[in-house]
């Protein structure tokens, strides 16, 4: 019982400190001359992030997303040159869902490999653009595969 009445009383004793420290720094008012710690942002650098911002969310969830458009395109009974898989691949309708299941798992999943990479690189800017290459080689590539096996490598692979 002793125990647990030095406790409270060294808990009401934190408390207390911790009241008066935010009462001091609420009353503590800043000097006329005072100026801000950031350096003033341009309207051009916050329109940057901005554009930044946006193609970040477009390649990682946009391209997952869209590639609702890609299986109907695979998928869709059109003969003729515009068909891009071979007739008998169509049918493999289970694993051409696959391609974009597994392409979302890796974009996440590929994350946590990456990142201490990213954290551990001097210029994560190389790391960004190698990655921005293999997006693009992987949808060229993906464009002239005319099998569910040639997609696996390409299209689901290039959204890491």
């Amino acid at each position: 019982m002793a125990s647990t009445a030095v406790a409270s009383r060294g808990d009401s004793r934190d408390s207390f400190e911790l009241q008066s420290r935010r009462l001091v720094l609420e009353n503590v008012e800043a000097p006329e001359d005072a100026q801000s710690a950031l350096p003033p942002v341009s309207k051009a650098q916050q329109f940057t992030v901005l554009m930044c911002a946006f193609l970040d969310v477009i390649i990682t969830i946009g391209l997952n997303q869209a590639y609702g458009v890609f299986l109907n395109q695979y998928l869709a009974d059109k003969a003729g040159e515009d068909h891009f898989l071979l007739p008998g691949e169509a049918n493999k309708k289970a694993l051409l869902a696959f391609v974009g299941t597994l392409a979302g798992g890796l974009t996440w999943g590929g994350s946590i490999v990456i990142n201490p990479i990213m954290a551990r690189t001097k210029d994560p800017r190389i790391i960004t653009v190698c990655g921005a290459v293999c997006i693009g080689l992987g949808y060229v590539l993906a464009s002239f595969s005319t099998r569910v096996s040639e997609l696996f490598p390409t299209q689901s692979r290039s959204n890491r």
